[in-house]
């Protein structure tokens, strides 16, 4: 569910794409240029962020502006991996490398970041665990407390059980101190996943609950959608049916609307893990008519944006009702 990034990655990646800066004196045109590439990224405009990074290498070189030139290669190397394309990032970031140097906080702490990112990417959670601990420490020093809160957060995704529970609750330690609202959504949705992966569906739905709180105080339609769903999810493996109902119905509307006004897999997406979600549930309360047809309807919607591969737990249990549907409708004797 982390690995990838598509709508439902919102729900885990949101502040990981945060890019909110601490203050800093009047930009020079190859800083404003990249703070332009910043803006367009949190919009997740990341093809065009992409373009606005390499703009500001060549702004920053014309005028030998050192720290620039580290900050807007690993940008650049950072917008090729958001989408997917980690080899046309690999020489930014590589780049980026050469000239990084702790001496400069604001240069050496942006090229940890997405160093990191390339580590995890790579498959070595263990190196880009490291990665993000020495970047915590280092902006905790200098007092970058957004990327503080950013180096927490990675560590919350990369780490082991133990790591992600403690590196969540340092993450929403130091954003609350910080006031860092952005982050407290996004936080508090990964705690809730790592107990959801745990299987203490309690604390999870504790954790979803706090993060909509978050989520709400945005403009995003999509963070708000991801916020309800997974409440409604985890009530739903609690057996808490009614309830669950009553968080997915609107959901399930909501995606409807957003699909009708928007034909498209993405939000297609959204319409097939709330008929997932209540398909579930019916075929908990024995309603096994209204979970086939929701199920049903739900499989091709998740099959194109290839659920199988970023979230097979999911998909498992998506299959296997299935599977048990068609088997119980098999016993059956005909009327």
């Amino acid at each position: 569910m982390r690995r990838r990034v598509t709508t439902l990655c919102a729900l885990l990646l949101l502040a990981a794409t945060a890019l909110a800066e601490e203050p800093a004196p009047a930009p020079s045109a190859a800083r404003a240029m990249l703070d332009k590439g910043d803006v367009a990224f949190r919009s997740r405009d990341y093809a065009g962020a992409t373009d606005l990074y390499k703009e500001a290498i060549a702004l920053a070189e014309k005028h030998e502006e050192s720290e620039t030139l580290v900050e807007a290669p690993a940008m650049a190397a950072r917008g090729h991996l958001t989408r997917g394309d980690a080899k046309s990032g690999r020489p930014f970031i590589e780049r980026a490398g050469k000239l990084a140097t702790d001496k400069q906080p604001r240069g050496w702490s942006r090229y940890l970041g997405v160093l990191g990112r390339f580590e995890w990417k790579d498959g070595d959670k263990p190196k880009a665990t490291k990665t993000f601990e020495r970047m915590y420490d280092y902006c905790v020093k200098h007092e970058l407390h957004s990327r503080a809160v950013d180096a927490a957060h990675m560590v919350a995704i990369t780490g082991t059980k133990e790591q992600q529970l403690a590196w969540a609750m340092k993450g929403i330690a130091a954003a609350e101190a910080g006031k860092l609202d952005g982050w407290l959504g996004p936080l508090w949705n990964n705690l809730g996943i790592t107990y959801g992966e745990m299987g203490n569906q309690e604390k999870a739905l504790d954790a979803y609950k706090k993060a909509r709180v978050y989520h709400w105080k945005g403009t995003s339609e999509v963070p708000k959608l991801a916020a309800d769903w997974a409440i409604g999810m985890t009530l739903r493996r609690l057996k808490r049916a009614k309830e669950a109902k009553a968080w997915l119905r609107p959901v399930l509307a909501w995606s409807e609307r957003r699909l009708a006004e928007k034909p498209g897999k993405e939000r297609g997406e959204w319409v097939g893990l709330a008929l997932l979600e209540l398909g579930l549930v019916a075929q908990q309360e024995g309603r096994t008519k209204d979970a086939q047809r929701d199920l049903e309807r739900a499989k091709p919607l998740l099959e194109v944006v290839n659920l199988a591969s970023w979230h097979p737990a999911l998909w498992k249990e998506l299959t296997g009702a299935l599977s048990e549907l068609a088997a119980s409708s098999q016993a059956r004797p005909p009327r």
